[in-house]
């Protein structure tokens, strides 16, 4: 049971980090450009078209969808579940983090701290996640 409880507290944290991440990522793409944007571009930052804005949007959402499939497979006891939903969820959150420090310039120091937020939180989900009991 203590295996559990911490695998429950390990994912519902990514469930909250999930919900705030998609929250400025459907943010963040919505207002992708103002008025500086439009004409020859020479970065994707720069233009109101780039798929990169879309992208933002996509895996914020992407990670909310995930961190729900990992909560549900660390309450019902499903490694097997958790580890491809972490998997994917680490490689969506990184992409995003990435993304949003390219877009907004945020610096390096901002997107090391949330890359080892997301990977912490996913990993103590995934290995604290027993087996569940065979009825």
């Amino acid at each position: 049971m203590p295996g559990r409880l911490a695998s429950m507290i390990a994912a519902s944290l990514a469930v909250g980090w999930s919900t705030c991440a998609a929250w400025v990522a459907w943010i963040v793409g919505g207002l992708a450009c103002d008025e500086s944007c439009g004409g020859p571009a020479a970065a994707w930052t720069d233009s109101a078209d780039a798929w990169q804005w879309t992208a933002i949007v996509a895996l914020g959402v992407a990670l909310l969808v995930l961190s729900i499939v990992l909560w549900w497979a660390a309450k019902s006891g499903r490694p097997a579940v958790a580890w491809p939903a972490a998997i994917t969820w680490i490689a969506c959150g990184v992409a995003l983090v990435l993304l949003m420090s390219v877009a907004h310039d945020n610096g390096p120091t901002l997107r090391n701290l949330l890359l080892l937020g997301i990977a912490c939180v996913v990993t103590a989900a995934t290995f604290t996640a027993p087996e569940r009991e065979a009825t």
